[in-house]
């Protein structure tokens, strides 16, 4: 049984190739495409307001800040779940990419974001965190 699972293992080796070219696809692709004259490199050419500008995400109305923070405050203690290769798969079936396995993680993160924006205390900075980084290792980018 051992020298089976060796030479089975051997064999997937030695068929996935020994190729010494650097592929680098999406590179390639983007240099094609000319997507770095595209991208915007600077968030100010746009006139967003950064972080730091607390004179603008000061004047955000009352109301919708106590909303955006009440809502993060609700997401400090989020658990990130678990993508399983099920839900992929449901996705492939049905088409359906409303599923609750990526609404919640998403709608999670816009809250934390939002209620930090608004609130500019760093209360919700590790929980975003744990969102980008949730977003971050999924296997399906």
């Amino acid at each position: 049984m051992k020298t089976f699972i060796f030479l089975l293992f051997l064999n997937c080796f030695a068929l996935s190739g020994f190729s010494s070219e650097k592929r680098d696809i999406l590179q390639k692709e983007s240099k094609k495409i000319g997507l770095a004259y595209v991208l915007i490199h600077d968030f100010s050419e746009i006139g967003f307001p950064t972080y730091r500008d607390r004179n603008f995400w000061d004047k955000i109305p009352e109301s919708l800040r106590t909303q955006y923070i009440l809502e993060a405050e609700g997401k400090l203690d989020y658990d990130w779940p678990v993508v399983k290769a099920t839900d992929y798969l449901e996705f492939i079936r049905s088409g359906d990419r409303r599923q609750n396995v990526y609404a919640a993680p998403q709608s999670a993160l816009m809250a934390l974001v939002m209620g930090e924006l608004s609130e500019g205390k760093g209360r919700f900075i590790d929980q975003i965190i744990n969102g980008v980084w949730y977003y971050s290792e999924q296997t399906w980018w």
